[in-house]
């Protein structure tokens, strides 16, 4: 039985609806997820990390929830390339962000997994160029 506290009156305003985006970040280096976590939450995103092999296969599990992951090119336990080709195969319409401290080394990586780019050190116009495009995948402004 409803009471009038669990009623919804057609006045009241619907209730809030994030729009941000969900963004899985995978890093060997703390400080880097730090980084990250810190300039995603600027830019109106929820963010997850991981950064060893078990949190990368526990973050796995939930891949549906998130509309971004921005991984790291070089890890000790798995290679960025060997991860962005398995999240392709779990979830192919998943954006994908490749980073590096090496641009040479970032280019040809992302050529060949089709996978955004995004330098380190961090900025915000590179990870708001990202941003924007995956946005514009989802149908937002």
């Amino acid at each position: 039985m409803n009471t009038p506290e669990t009623l919804i009156h057609p006045t009241d305003p619907p209730p809030p609806v994030s729009t941000n985006l969900r963004v899985l970040c995978i890093d060997d280096e703390t400080p880097i997820l730090r980084t990250l976590r810190r300039l995603l939450g600027r830019l109106e995103c929820d963010v997850d990390d991981a950064s060893t092999l078990d949190e990368i296969e526990a973050r796995l599990t939930a891949l549906h929830n998130y509309d971004l992951v921005i991984l790291d090119r070089q890890m000790p336990e798995i290679t960025g390339e060997v991860l962005a080709r398995r999240l392709r195969g779990l979830r192919p319409d998943l954006p994908i962000a490749m980073c590096s401290g090496a641009d040479d080394e970032l280019v040809i990586s992302t050529a060949d997994s089709g996978a955004y780019q995004v330098p380190k050190p961090f900025d915000f116009e590179g990870l708001t160029a990202v941003l924007t495009a995956v946005r514009a995948r989802r149908g937002e402004r």
